[in-house]
């Protein structure tokens, strides 16, 4: 199997950041211990602030209620 095709395969989730870096898309610093979306298919992480964050905690939510969304 390709290692790769398995990374796809993981859905984006809220992690705590275990290295320093940047959001890759406000770039504000994201600091050791902060919450970040993390999406493995692409290997970015964005700062709890960013709309990419919200995005994904709004999905988080309509799925956890069986709301209905765009996506369905």
């Amino acid at each position: 199997m390709y290692r790769g095709f398995r990374r796809a395969a993981q859905p984006p989730r809220f992690i705590t950041a275990t290295r320093e870096g940047v959001c890759a898309e406000t770039g504000k610093p994201i600091a050791i211990g902060d919450t970040i979306a993390w999406f493995p298919a692409t290997r970015r992480a964005f700062h709890n602030d960013s709309k990419s964050a919200s995005d994904l905690r709004s999905q988080q939510f309509a799925d956890a209620w069986h709301l209905a969304d765009a996506n369905h």
